[in-house]
């Protein structure tokens, strides 16, 4: 609105309004800094400062093939912002058909242009040359005539026919700039701004005297004032000379030097060091506040769209230092740009859903509109109040000046005098010039004058008729609902689907982001750009779907599933997530990130095929599923680069196995490796290789003594016969490395574990036991009744194992004859005679296994019966038959282990006896059997029964001389040997079925002790101590192969070194009967024995006849 300045009295002060939404910012494509001139100063030439040092910014050159050209600023892919008056002298209907029109975005249009004449108009996103499809411009800018068509409502939309996906594109800001807290004299307002165009060129003091080359310039300046052209006419010449009330963003071109006679700082401000103004052709240019010069901007906006500029003096050039440049604000046309701008960024409600559901579909806030919030902060946002467009009622501010006389200040309509230094003008200050900056070229005769200047004396263009004659109303208070077509954010009742613009028609082209939920698509759609972005976001095409994406594809994260096609013109990157399916993908590019490439499915047998070239990189994954029968396909049309993770995962049953081979990549051509290979459970390790294209993997197999810590020799040893039988033996043994080489661990252990013939070991040790423990209830009856001889049962003595493995076959032989009572009195002999005699008793204990295996248990019992005669003289003799049986059971961690073993003994013995001594000797033999069965990791149970025999014999003297006392001492000492021989023997078990080889072990047992015994009331109790040592040669190595394999063989050792000393006790009771019939009861326990821990109980009868 105009404002009048009085010297005689102070304005109020006025803040410009503004509008804000607090809306999380979005950030878009932008351009690089700006490398200053468009028309410089004196001191620098056009040449040096074109700006190429990137050369694609997002602004562009606009060409009409009627030879005007102007400039603009790309804010999405479709859509450019420019100037109105660059279009409206002709209806917008006639652009994209009798108008041909492009824009070329290089630093150097030119080789777009020729390409987009030489193609039939056709774009070209190589060379960033795009056809125009439909141009809308502001019907506000001819509303009136004193606006001449550019002089407000200046702003103007075009559409490319093909998106141009790889320009950046700019944020634009919808807030008008705060009114400046000061001004200086060196920036002015202080905000610093970059100008940038493709027009004419020269220097300060020429103006524009170069045409147009086709090149983009670009220069800095300062905001002297947001003020109407109105403003700043009444503060010059005392007229408005019209009705232009809304406001536009002004820079005036200062002289460095201040020498100039038309440069009278119309604006306050001295000159920035790369001083630049517009010229002829920059029409449409965005007036960009830059992040660099401007503190609390962090990104380059775009706030104004250049319309054109004043000279003041007749003899003055336009573009010449001291004139006046000014641009359309964008907050006064927010809603019309948001409406007209064809490009949608849009979403979904979040929910499951069909793409064809109109009701699936929501609109968002363009991630390149920004506002200014209630804290100063610049976020991406709306305003909350429509634009007011030519009907601004905001405020003015900046301060406009006349050196060196004075300066209004529009905010307060203070006027003060000038205290910079400008000169004084010249020559008599005229309205007598403003031009709209469009310009006109061809592309064979070189570079035309710009478009002749338009007075407001002598306009340009005749406007009459329309909305823009007369008062026009004031805009509505309030936004109106979201819809599609006026493009706030929340609209929903619509399909994403591209429509083409023509025209006569809007088109609609969409930028579709899914977030959240899993939408279906069976349809055929198109659209500009695709994000998929959330961990929950999915999209299904089915066999039915067609999607087509222009731009490109962005998989950030979620699922996309492709049983359809998927097509895009640009890359598909996959960021992260997981892309399955298996449908057909038309890409240049399929890059793989970090993200899962799965054909079919996880878990789903597919065949996915890209028409295009795959990168894998070095994070990527690539998930083959494979069956028994098939696999994963994945179809490459170019070169597949391979890297990232390669993962094989068995699916229907299928286990993978050594040796197995299959093919998964079939490309025309195939580079590089994968960086890692996920390996299989166990052993079992992928490796793949290339042919032609065709990518296969193959199961190898690391060594087996490599997969886990082992605890025995059993597991170590049967790991390494494996290893080494690998190559011969594998389809032999396929049951056996089928199952352990997908094993680790533990359960590799374990699986060790049950293939090993830990019965045969049980066999062992549970046969030592029963022998024992029958030669033991024997030595205890030799000697005649006369010695009361029935010894304690001592059954485990030369059964129980060292804990290093080594059996031992000593036992306390001559315990009971030790706890004998004399029939006679000391030194007597008994009458000659015969007896039978018995014992039954319980084994009960532990023992060892090999080394590491831990310890099993016994559990069983004995039976001996025998007879004896005995002389006058002192001998003694008889024979005896024993029976014995235990069970035995494996500790759990080994496995299900249980063995049945059985022994049958018979033996013969003798004896002599003197006045103070007792010797005695047997001889025996034992047939020995077991049945041990052990349940497999395969499933099923093997048997084994084993055979095998013992022979031995021993010998015992004991002292009588002290037995005349209240408790009797009988010291005794013996030395036994048994040796020990087992069948070998085949179990079953299938491919686990094993040969357990035979083998003979010996040992020697020394015992040394005592027994003490007394009367009491009728019985006579007895106490044993004694110590013994095996001396024996352990119980040496168990071996054994597999049945089907004979050299796959492994062997583990029984025991390492002997049982060092160990103690025995022993208590029990007598009683004799009036007949002489003898009724005993013995309990016996070792003590520090660790290779065996076993108690026997037994109870005896004899009876003389």
């Amino acid at each position: 609105m105009p404002h009048t300045p009085t010297p005689l009295t102070l304005k109020s002060l006025l803040v410009a309004s503004t509008a804000i939404v607090g809306i999380a910012a979005a950030t878009p494509a932008f351009a690089q800094e700006e490398a200053p001139t468009v028309i410089p100063i004196d001191s620098v030439t056009p040449e040096d400062l074109v700006d190429s040092a990137t050369d694609v910014t997002g602004v562009g050159m606009f060409f009409r093939n009627d030879g005007f050209v102007c400039s603009g600023t790309l804010i999405n892919p479709r859509t450019v912002l420019f100037a109105a008056h660059c279009v409206n002298d002709r209806a917008a209907s006639d652009y994209g058909d009798s108008i041909a029109a492009a824009w070329s975005f290089g630093s150097n249009s030119l080789p777009g242009f020729i390409d987009w004449i030489n193609n039939s108009f056709g774009s070209n996103p190589d060379l960033a040359v795009f056809n125009v499809a439909q141009v809308i411009y502001n019907a506000e800018s001819l509303a009136r005539p004193d606006g001449f068509g550019f002089l407000e409502g200046d702003v103007a939309l075009s559409v490319l026919d093909t998106p141009a996906g790889n320009i950046p594109t700019w944020a634009l800001l919808f807030s008008a700039l705060p009114a400046p807290t000061s001004y200086t004299q060196e920036t002015g307002s202080g905000y610093h701004v970059n100008l940038v165009g493709y027009g004419r060129t020269g220097s300060g003091t020429t103006g524009a005297s170069i045409g147009i080359d086709w090149r983009r310039r670009a220069a800095e300046n300062y905001i002297g004032a947001l003020a109407s052209i109105d403003d700043r006419n009444i503060f010059l010449f005392g007229n408005a000379f019209g009705d232009l009330p809304q406001n536009l963003y002004h820079i005036d071109f200062d002289d460095p030097t201040r020498t100039n006679p038309f440069d009278f700082d119309l604006f306050r401000g001295d000159a920035a060091p790369n001083e630049g103004a517009t010229a002829g052709g920059d029409s449409g240019g965005p007036l960009i506040l830059d992040a660099a010069g401007n503190a609390g901007v962090d990104e380059d906006l775009v706030i104004g769209v250049l319309s054109g500029g004043s000279r003041f003096f007749g003899p003055q050039v336009f573009s010449s230092y001291g004139t006046n440049g000014f641009y359309q604000p964008l907050y006064l046309f927010w809603d019309w740009i948001v409406e007209n701008n064809p490009y949608r960024y849009v979403s979904t409600s979040g929910a499951d859903g069909d793409w064809e559901d109109p009701d699936h579909w929501v609109t968002m806030l363009d991630p390149a509109f920004r506002v200014i919030d209630s804290n100063g902060d610049i976020v991406n946002g709306l305003p909350t109040d429509p634009g007011e467009g030519i009907n601004d009622t905001s405020d003015p501010w900046g301060e406009i000046c006349f050196a060196p006389t004075q300066c209004l200040t529009l905010e307060t309509g203070v006027l003060a005098p000038y205290t910079g230094e400008g000169a004084a003008p010249g020559a008599t200050v005229a309205a007598d010039g403003t031009s709209n900056s469009l310009g006109t070229i061809t592309l064979d005769g070189g570079p035309l004058p710009t478009r002749l200047p338009v007075s407001e004396d002598n306009p340009e263009y005749a406007v009459t008729g329309g909305s823009g004659s007369g008062a026009e109303p004031g805009p509505a208070s309030a936004l109106p609902p979201a819809t599609l077509d006026n493009g706030l954010p929340g609209a929903t009742g619509f399909v994403a689907d591209n429509i083409n613009a023509t025209s006569t028609s809007i088109g609609r082209y969409f930028d579709v982001t899914l977030s959240d939920g899993t939408t279906r698509l069976s349809s055929a759609v198109e659209i500009d750009r695709l994000t998929l972005a959330g961990s929950q976001a999915g999209l299904n095409i089915a066999a039915s779907g067609n999607l087509t994406s222009l731009i490109e594809i962005m998989h950030q994260s979620g699922t996309m599933n492709v049983d359809g096609t998927l097509s895009s013109w640009g890359d598909y990157l996959l960021m992260s997530g997981l892309l399955t399916g298996s449908g057909t993908i038309n890409t240049p590019y399929l890059t793989n990130i970090m993200g899962l490439i799965a054909p079919g499915g996880l878990g789903e047998i597919g065949n996915l095929t890209v028409n295009g070239n795959v990168v894998l990189a070095s994070a990527s994954g690539l998930a083959i599923d494979v069956s028994p029968t098939s696999n994963d396909r994945f179809t490459v049309s170019g070169t597949v680069s391979l890297g990232g993770m390669l993962m094989i995962n068995p699916v229907d049953g299928y286990t993978p196995r050594y040796g197995d081979t299959r093919s998964f990549i079939f490309a025309g051509a195939s580079a590089d490796g994968f960086t890692n290979i996920h390996d299989l459970p166990g052993a079992l390790r992928p490796t793949f290789s290339q042919a032609n294209g065709v990518v296969s993997f193959a199961i190898e197999a690391d060594p087996l003594v490599d997969q886990a810590e082992f605890t025995n020799y059993f597991q170590y040893n049967l790991a390494a016969a494996l290893d080494g039988g690998r190559a011969a033996s594998y389809d032999d043994l396929a049951e056996i490395y089928g199952l352990v080489d997908l094993l680790e661990d533990g359960y590799l252990t374990a699986a060790f574990d049950s293939f090993s013939p830990y019965e045969t070991v049980m066999f062992d040790r549970s046969a030592r036991a029963q022998v024992n423990a029958l030669s033991a209830a024997l030595r205890g009856e030799i000697g005649g009744r006369f010695t009361q001889a029935g010894a304690m049962a001592d059954v485990l003595a030369s059964a129980e194992l060292h804990a290093n493995g080594m059996a031992s076959s000593v036992n306390l032989s001559g315990a009971k004859s030790l706890f004998r009572q004399p029939a006679a009195e000391s030194g007597s002999r008994p009458d000659a005679g015969w007896r039978a005699f018995g014992q039954i008793g319980l084994i009960q204990g532990d023992a060892g296994l090999i080394a590491g295996a831990g310890r099993f248990d016994i559990d069983g019992g004995f039976t001996l019966m025998g007879i004896e005669g005995f002389s006058d003289s002192g001998w003694s003799a008889g024979a005896a038959i024993g029976l014995a049986q235990s069970d035995g059971g494996a500790p759990s961690s080994v496995g299900y282990v249980a063995t049945d073993v059985s022994t049958t003994q018979f033996s013969a013995f003798a004896g002599y006896q003197t006045e103070n001594w007792t010797l005695a000797g047997y001889v025996s033999h034992s047939s020995l059997e077991s049945d041990g069965q052990r349940r497999l990791a395969t499933g099923s149970t093997s048997r084994l029964q084993q055979d095998g025999d013992a022979t031995g014999g021993g010998a015992e003297v004991t002292y009588r001389g002290w037995t005349d006392q209240p408790l009797r001492i009988e010291p005794t000492a013996s030395l036994e040997y048994t040796d020990f021989s087992f069948d070998a023997a085949t179990s079953t078990g299938g491919a686990a079925s094993l040969t357990v080889g035979s083998r003979s072990v010996s040992s020697l047992l020394a015992r040394v002790g005592a027994t003490g015994s007394w009367n009491a009331f009728g019985v006579e109790p007895h106490v044993y101590l004694g110590a013994a040592q095996d001396l024996g040669d352990g119980d040496g190595v168990y071996s054994a192969s597999f049945t089907n394999a004979p050299s796959v063989a492994f062997a583990a050792p029984g025991a390492l070194t002997l049982d060092h000393m160990w103690f025995e006790t022993a208590i029990g009771f007598e009683k004799t009967l009036s007949n002489g019939a003898v009724f005993s009861f013995n309990h016996q326990r070792e003590i520090s024995r660790n290779y065996i821990n076993q108690a026997v109980t037994s109870i005896g009868f004899s009876l003389p006849f």
